[in-house]
């Protein structure tokens, strides 16, 4: 499944780096997304305290290795829409890393082919400069000036759940990673001026979703474009990306995912797994996702344990579908309980002038009242008639990823919508990234990782070296 992007591969590389970077230039906004060969082990990947999970995650960026890059420039139109140019880097490391067989098993069941990197990928090797990167003309050189040409722009970034990328995006193009956090943070502020919006932080801290995961939100969101009818928001910020995408990317039938085949290969046997008793809870959960008809696990959090395997749907349709049922169906109870109240209310009055007049006049009698409207008779917890998958569930690229994190971003820039559900306005790029950039989202943790450099902080010697060029780069391109 593809869309309409441009394949850069060691071939084409250096031809295609001038028209690189004059769309890098009309770029009013970059959003990126990367793929590499492993994530650590979450114990650590995800510790409490901040210092401890970035040198952890450090350890994961330096010995592991990017293989693919997706970037996407957003470039503005002359009818203030957006026109999008979507690139996609297939990448080789040219130096030893370590290979997680759970994440080699996660690409390939989405579609990646490492018989093609290891044929076309761009080589690249990573950490500081050195007489290898020196050399004009080479792809490893290319890449370094491109990222460079990139922070030289002043632009926005934009990803989505994304400070791994951008740690593994400065050790393999641009420097090896500081050792502390505090200098990170340093160089990346200084690196990014014009801010880096993290989609996920977005959605889960201002946005307020009940799913943050990409697809979830690309695919709710290009929902409500397209019921818009291109009234209001697609005008101002719509998104031309032709040809269109294919609906389906389904894995062929009767292949077993290889994602599924690692898990089976590592289980531990039943001798070592305690056995719990389910309780009245975990049967009425579990009684309650049978009824649902969709995986609720995938439906939270984007991934199931089961995978292509899961006998629920992982439709995103399907789930949405019946979100926005059950939100009308809630709003409806809402509005009746509200009449009921003041009904009683007219009722009460009623009863207490027919007190007074009792006397004086005789009883009524109450005769056939008027029926209350039929009640929705959706049910949110009723079986759903599943759909056939969609891409979302089955399939996943670093230049999808990256195309998604754009449109979501456009999309969550709306200052909210009317009644009939058309946006009221849309915030300037910059005025939204002055009010909620430079917060990354951090897995498991309430709060987001601030970049802003700490006047205690240093930047790195590296870091300001290569500032220095590319600073010195930037101001001759503008004369």
């Amino acid at each position: 499944m593809e869309i309409a992007s441009t394949h850069i591969t060691r071939s084409n590389l250096a031809t295609l780096s001038l028209r690189l970077r004059h769309v890098l230039n009309s770029a009013e906004f970059v959003s990126v997304d990367t793929e590499f060969t492993g994530l650590g082990t979450d114990s650590k990947t995800r510790a409490i305290d901040l210092r401890d999970r970035y040198g952890a995650l450090r350890e994961v960026a330096v010995g592991h290795a990017l293989v693919a890059l997706g970037l996407v420039a957003f470039e503005r139109t002359g009818d203030g829409s957006f026109k999008m140019h979507c690139f996609s880097f297939i990448l080789a490391p040219m130096d030893s890393h370590k290979v997680s067989p759970s994440s080699m098993a996660f690409l390939v069941d989405h579609g990646f082919d490492f018989n093609a990197q290891i044929r076309f990928g761009i080589p690249y090797k990573a950490g500081n400069d050195s007489e290898v990167h020196a050399l004009p003309g080479t792809p490893n050189r290319i890449m370094r000036d491109l990222f460079t040409h990139i922070l030289s722009l002043k632009v926005p970034i934009v990803i989505h759940n994304g400070l791994l990328d951008l740690m593994f995006m400065y050790q393999s193009f641009y420097a090896e990673l500081p050792p502390d956090l505090d200098t990170f943070v340093a160089d990346l502020s200084d690196m990014f001026p014009a801010g880096i919006v993290d989609t996920k932080y977005i959605s889960d801290y201002v946005t307020r979703e009940s799913s943050s995961f990409l697809a979830y939100l690309f695919r709710k969101y290009e929902r409500l474009m397209t019921r818009s009818n291109s009234v209001s928001f697609s005008v101002a910020e719509s998104i031309d990306v032709d040809p269109k995408m294919p609906s389906e990317c389904l894995l062929p039938d009767g292949q077993l995912s290889a994602t599924l085949s690692f898990r089976q290969l590592t289980r531990l046997p039943d001798s070592f797994v305690s056995k719990k008793t389910i309780g009245k809870r975990a049967k009425e959960a579990a009684e309650k996702e049978e009824k649902r008809g969709y995986c609720f696990q995938y439906a939270s959090h984007g991934y199931c344990p089961s995978g292509p395997a899961c006998v629920r749907s992982h439709d995103l349709d399907v789930i949405l579908d019946a979100e926005e049922a059950a939100a009308t169906r809630n709003k409806k109870r809402k509005s009746e309980a509200k009449d009921t109240a003041s009904n009683v209310d007219q009722e009460n009055g009623i009863k207490s002038i027919a007190n007074e007049t009792a006397l004086s006049k005789p009883a009524l009698t109450l005769v056939n009242p008027v029926p209350k409207p039929p009640s929705d008779t959706f049910d949110p917890i009723a079986p759903i008639v599943t759909k056939a998958a969609n891409i979302f569930e089955t399939y996943h690229s670093a230049c999808f990823d990256a195309y998604m994190t754009g449109y979501v971003f456009c999309h969550q820039r709306l200052d909210g919508t009317t009644a009939a559900g058309l946006p009221v306005g849309i915030s300037p790029v910059g005025e939204f990234v002055k009010a909620h950039g430079n917060k990354l989202y951090l897995m498991g943790k309430t709060t987001a990782l601030n970049v802003v450099a700490s006047s205690f902080s240093k930047r790195s010697k590296e870091h300001l070296r290569k500032r220095a060029i590319w600073d010195m780069k930037g101001a001759k391109s503008e004369k």
